[in-house]
């Protein structure tokens, strides 16, 4: 397995491809526009002219100039129409929604003299970004669990039963996820992704019996964040699985689990640490006996 196997196959280069070809048509029509049109605009310059021009404000000076060299310039296009074809452009693919969407707000950015400057773009890109479907996921809480003990104990004990938890759904795996996703994109072929439905479904076991592990006080905050990141990690298979036909939406949800998947890690890096620190120690052939391994892995 090498990193190559995680780099966007020729499916997704030729996306972004498609996504710049729409803006290079946009640009090409404009230089077309500026070819036929004159080159030179005809402005008095006489001494009388630039004297006066100094008594006026720039908005006065700037509608003489169109006025004497027959420029005009350029409107904003109707927001309403504009509106209109976003809406219009809107599938159920994103990646479609997308190519179009930013076709429609460049060209209606570019009629405003806008479109090369990069505030511009950024704009396009996160309203573009936006478009995605973000996950209704459940919230947990505290309410949401069982508490156990306050005490060492108590606390033993639910370090011993979390990492059990874990063991016990090995499917729940983040290099498994990856070598699924890496092998669709080197084949281009969503057959592979069918793989990630077995994955996906031990990450909702795994969350079911997380919600179910007696935990002391003390330790709720971070068992509630855990608990919240395996169910955002959950739904981001929707997504996941639609790279091969819809990239974007792909892409947003394979971005969004490799966050998730570390925002956990380091939870479970602290969790092991207020173990470390409360002097809670796992004996050889207990579950709890990987927390050392976590922590020497940071």
């Amino acid at each position: 397995m090498t990193w190559r196997r995680y780099l966007p196959s020729a499916q997704f280069s030729l996306l972004a491809a498609a996504l710049i070809g729409s803006v290079a048509l946009v640009y090409a029509a404009d230089f077309v526009t500026k070819k036929s049109a004159p080159s030179e605009l005809a402005v008095s310059t006489t001494e009388d002219s630039q004297g006066a021009a100094e008594d006026v404000n720039w908005k006065q000076a700037l509608d003489e100039v169109q006025a004497n060299g027959g420029a005009t310039l350029p409107k904003p296009p109707d927001q309403e129409s504009v509106n209109a074809m976003i809406k219009a452009a809107e599938t159920k693919n994103v990646t479609a929604s997308v190519g179009r969407t930013l076709l429609v707000q460049l060209a209606a950015a570019k009629a405003q003299g806008m479109g090369s400057d990069i505030p511009t773009q950024d704009s396009l890109v996160a309203q573009a970004i936006s478009m995605v479907p973000k996950p209704q996921t459940k919230v947990y809480t505290a309410a949401d669990i069982t508490f156990a003990p306050d005490t060492k104990e108590g606390t033993h004990a639910y370090g011993n039963l979390l990492m059990a938890t874990l063991n016990a759904h090995p499917g729940a795996s983040m290099q498994q996820t990856l070598v699924v996703i890496a092998n669709a994109a080197d084949s281009g072929s969503s057959v592979n992704l069918k793989k990630l439905l077995p994955i996906e479904k031990e990450y909702r076991a795994l969350l079911r019996d997380l919600v179910t592990i007696p935990v002391p006080k003390t330790m709720s905050p971070l068992h509630v964040q855990i608990v919240n990141d395996i169910a955002q990690i959950s739904d981001t298979f929707p997504n996941i699985e639609a790279m091969i036909d819809d990239p974007v939406r792909g892409l947003t949800g394979i971005k969004r689990y490799q966050s998730l998947t570390s925002e956990t890690k380091r939870v479970f890096i602290n969790i092991s640490q207020s173990f470390n620190k409360d002097g809670i120690l796992f004996l050889s052939g207990e579950p709890g006996e990987s927390w050392a391994s976590v922590l020497s892995a940071q």
